[in-house]
């Protein structure tokens, strides 16, 4: 088991350690997440404003509709 860390690691102790840097793939899904972020908010906010328009319509109902049976 150590022999295989070892030799997993090995590459590793060139004396690079540091000049690591994320690269291009990093910032590749660095802007994916930016882009999927943008997406979802651009989303929610049509979503909220169909909510909205569908509330002032009347579609949802009153208060009043929605009462419980809390009562006994």
């Amino acid at each position: 088991m150590f022999t295989l860390l070892t030799l997993a690691t090995k590459s590793n102790w060139d004396g690079d350690a540091d000049k690591v840097t994320a690269g291009w793939i990093g910032a590749l899904v660095l802007g994916l997440l930016i882009v999927a972020t943008v997406l979802l908010l651009w989303s929610f906010t049509r979503q909220l404003k169909k909510v909205r328009s569908a509330d002032a319509a009347g579609v949802y109902g009153t208060d009043e509709d929605t009462s419980t049976d809390d009562q006994a």
